[in-house]
């Protein structure tokens, strides 16, 4: 149990360098094309 605890919490920090800059940068994307729209 405890092995399988120390896998599951590598995954979700695997996951968390990976989805966390794709999604800061989707909405840094976003704020881009707001903004570029108000103008």
């Amino acid at each position: 149990d405890v092995f399988e605890g120390m896998v599951a919490n590598q995954l979700y920090i695997e996951l968390e360098t990976v989805l966390l800059p794709e999604i800061l940068r989707l909405s840094q994307k976003d704020t881009v094309q707001n903004t570029s729209d108000d103008k």
